[in-house]
């Protein structure tokens, strides 16, 4: 017995298609969109490229950190402008000044500061273990 494949008539094109020719979308009736793969493509490709560059940059660059910043940590912009300059601008273990990370517990998910990449990677590898970074130094101190 053959599965009878299931037909949708494309929106912007009018084409009728299978409806595995359509992305998905759950609130639809029929779980797909109303335009086609390729017409879906086309148009979005139409909506960016109509947009101004410098506003769509300026835009993703603040929304996008925002928004990973309240997601991610649970603080806003100010929050972080507010502990860049209790801390100087600067790492809160190297000192370095350049591009902190948000450090947080990664258990209780409370921010303890901002690092530099290095440092941050540096505790987080050693498991946020205050008994492996104590490891780690008496490793450095006995080394020649």
């Amino acid at each position: 017995m053959t599965a009878v494949k299931k037909m949708r008539t494309c929106r912007a094109c009018g084409q009728e298609k299978p409806t595995s020719d359509f992305y998905k979308d759950k609130r639809t009736k029929d779980g797909t969109q109303s335009k086609c793969k390729p017409c879906f493509c086309e148009a979005q490709a139409r909506y960016i490229k109509k947009q101004d560059p410098a506003v769509r940059s300026a835009k993703n660059a603040k929304y996008g950190r925002a928004h990973r910043l309240r997601k991610s940590y649970n603080i806003s912009t100010q929050d972080f402008s507010d502990m860049l300059m209790r801390q100087g601008g600067k790492c809160a273990i190297c000192g370095r000044e350049g591009t902190l990370c948000v450090d947080h517990d990664h258990i209780t998910g409370a921010v303890r500061g901002l690092l530099c990449r290095g440092c941050n990677t540096g505790i987080g590898g050693l498991g946020d273990s205050v008994a492996n970074l104590m490891a780690a130094v008496e490793y450095l101190r006995r080394s020649p």
